[in-house]
C-alpha cells in the first residue's frame, strides 16, 4: 500500500510541479536540483518500503530525510531555510534514536533483518522499543514529536507539502507498524 501510494503521489505531483514551479516560483535554486532531489526521494522511499535489512533501511531512511530537506528549500526564503534546517535536525535526532534502538534490539544477534527480529519469541527490551518508537514518531509527527510539522508545511511549495504530508509522514507510520510486529503476539495478551 505504501509503495503504491508513494509512486502515485510522486508521479502526479511531478507532472504538476514542472509548470507550477516555472509559473509561481522564480527559482532561488536551480529547478534541476529540486527535481533531481524529488526523483531521489522517490527512489529512497521505494527502497525504504521494500527493505528488510535494518542497515539498508536506515540508509534509505537517511536518504529520504536529506532529499525531503532539499526539496523543502526550493523557495529559498529565510523562513523556509529555518524551517528546513529545523526539520533536518529533528530527523537526525530521530535517526540517532533508531540507530541506538536497533543496536540495542539486535545486540547479541548477527542478523539485522526485520523478519528475523519478528520471529523472535522473546519480548524485546522496552527501552529499545521506546527509542525506535521515538525515532519513527518524529518522522510521523506524533505528539509530542510533531514540532517540525507546523514549521515546515506552511513554508514549502504546494507539491512538496503534498509529498511531506502524503508520503514522508507515512514512512514514519510504516516504521511504527514494523515496530509493532517486533513484539511477539503472545506478549500482548
Amino acid at each position: 500500500i505504501f509503495i503504491l501510494l508513494c509512486n502515485v503521489i510522486i508521479t502526479l505531483t511531478s507532472f504538476y510541479q514542472i509548470g507550477y514551479l516555472k509559473r509561481f516560483y522564480p527559482p532561488k535554486a536551480p529547478a534541476g536540483l529540486h527535481l533531481g532531489a524529488y526523483i531521489w526521494l522517490q527512489i529512497a522511499l521505494n527502497g525504504l518500503f521494500i527493505s528488510d535489512h535494518i542497515m539498508l533501511f536506515l540508509v534509505f531512511w537517511e536518504s529520504m530525510s536529506i532529499t525531503s530537506f532539499l526539496i523543502t528549500l526550493y523557495k529559498g526564503e529565510k523562513e523556509t531555510i529555518t524551517a528546513a534546517i529545523n526539520y533536518l535536525i529533528q530527523m537526525h535526532i530521530g535517526l540517532l534514536c533508531l540507530v541506538f534502538g536497533f543496536i540495542w534490539l539486535s545486540s547479541g544477534s548477527a542478523d539485522f533483518n526485520f523478519s528475523h527480529l519478528m520471529l523472535s519469541q522473546t519480548l524485546p527490551p522496552m527501552g529499545a522499543i521506546l527509542l525506535i518508537i521515538m525515532g519513527f514518531g518524529i518522522k510521523a509527527g506524533l505528539v509530542p514529536f510533531h514540532s517540525w510539522i507546523p514549521r515546515v508545511h506552511p513554508v514549502c511549495i504546494g507539491s512538496v507539502h503534498g509529498i511531506m504530508s502524503g508520503i514522508v509522514v507515512n514512512a514514519g507510520l510504516d516504521g511504527l507498524m514494523r515496530t509493532a510486529l517486533l513484539i511477539p503476539q503472545q506478549n500482548l495478551l
